[in-house]
C-alpha cells in the first residue's frame, strides 16, 4: 500500500525525466542545463527522488531548511518544495565552489539563500540554537575524517525540538559490500587515496552499517522515525541474482533482507539534547582537550 503522505508529495507525481528537467532548469544557460541533465540521468536521479520524498513541502513558506552540503541542484529542489529560507554549510571555500557564484544563472522563485563556508567536521556555524526546522545531510557522514559526531551535535544544536533530520549515507553492510568482501575486494564504496589535497574530501573515511547510523542518531538526541536501505544503481542480471542470493542467505540475521541495500536513508526528529558526545563504539577513549587540539591543528591557518 502506498503511503498517503508520499502519494500526495509534489515530487511523487514527477517522472524521472520531468524531475531531471526541473532540477536542470536551475541554470538559465543551455550548456549548464545539458551537463546537469547528463549527470542526473540514470541512478543519481533515483537517489535524489527517494530522498526528496522524505522532505515535507513548505506549504506556508515559513520553515528554515539547512543543508550541510548544498548544491545548485538541491537549491532548485528545495525551491520547488516551497522553501524560502535556506542556509547552506559547505566545506569548499568560495574560490573552489561555484555554488551561487553566478546567481544570475540560477532560476529560483522566492528563495533567500545564504551560504556559509566552514568545515562541519571541525567548526560550528553561526546559526542560533533551536532556530532551524529541517536539516539535510546527504552523503556527508562517510567523508568526515576526524569528528563525525560533531555534525550530529551541530544538527541537534540548531534544530528546534521536533525538528527534522534527513540523512543518507552508503551502507557498508550492503549486499554489494558483502559480495566484494567474499571475493577478496575492499567492501568500501569509495576509499582510494589521492595525491591531490583537494580530493581528500571526496574519499570515504568511514562507512556505516544501518544499526550504527541508528545508534548515532539516538546518541545525538534524535528519535528515529524511519530508517531503511535502498538500491539505486543499474544492475545486470548477474548482479540481481547475486543480490538475491546474499539477501536470502542473510535473512535470518538481525535486519535481514531490509538492511542490505547500498544506501541508508533515515528520517529522525530532535527529541532532546545530545545524549553521548563521544560514543565508545565510535571513538577511542580520550579527553575533550585531545580532540580540541586535533581540531585546532587540522584547521587551515
Amino acid at each position: 500500500m502506498t503511503d498517503p503522505k508520499v502519494s500526495t508529495h509534489p515530487i511523487a507525481s514527477l517522472s524521472d525525466i520531468e524531475l531531471i528537467n526541473l532540477l536542470s532548469s536551475v541554470y538559465s544557460d543551455d550548456l549548464s542545463r545539458d551537463l546537469t541533465g547528463k549527470y542526473l540521468s540514470g541512478t543519481e536521479i533515483k537517489r535524489i527522488k527517494a530522498t526528496l520524498l522524505c522532505i515535507p513541502p513548505d506549504e506556508r513558506k515559513s520553515l528554515h531548511l539547512v543543508d550541510f552540503a548544498p548544491s545548485d541542484v538541491w537549491l532548485k529542489a528545495y525551491d520547488y518544495l516551497g522553501y524560502s529560507q535556506f542556509t547552506g554549510l559547505t566545506k569548499l571555500p568560495p574560490e573552489q565552489s561555484n555554488l551561487l557564484s553566478q546567481p544570475e544563472k540560477l532560476s529560483l522563485e522566492e528563495m533567500k539563500a545564504r551560504i556559509c563556508y566552514l568545515d562541519i567536521d571541525l567548526e560550528q556555524s553561526d546559526l542560533p540554537d533551536a532556530s532551524v526546522d529541517i536539516v539535510c545531510c546527504f552523503e556527508i557522514l562517510e567523508h568526515l575524517a576526524l569528528d563525525p559526531m560533531a555534525m550530529i551535535e551541530e544538527a541537534n544544536r540548531i534544530l528546534k525540538v521536533g525538528g527534522l533530520l534527513v540523512l543518507s549515507t552508503p551502507n557498508i553492510a550492503s549486499w554489494l559490500s558483502v559480495a566484494k568482501a567474499i571475493i577478496g575486494l575492499n567492501p568500501n564504496n569509495w576509499s582510494p587515496y589521492s595525491p591531490i589535497p583537494e580530493h581528500s574530501a571526496v574519499r570515504h573515511h568511514r562507512e556505516y552499517t544501518v544499526s550504527e547510523v541508528n545508534q548515532l542518531l539516538i546518541d545525538g538526541g534524535f528519535q528515529v522515525s524511519e530508517i531503511k536501505t535502498m538500491d539505486f544503481q543499474e544492475m545486470s542480471s548477474f548482479r540481481r541474482l547475486l543480490s538475491l542470493l546474499i539477501r536470502i542467505s542473510l535473512s535470518p540475521f538481525r535486519g535481514g533482507m531490509k538492511s542490505l541495500g547500498t544506501t541508508t536513508l533515515s528520517v529522525s526528529r530532535k527529541s532532546g539534547p545530545l545524549i553521548d558526545r563521544y560514543p565508545s563504539w565510535l571513538y577511542e577513549n580520550f579527553g575533550d582537550h585531545d580532540l580540541a587540539d586535533a581540531k585546532k591543528s587540522a584547521l587551515p591557518t
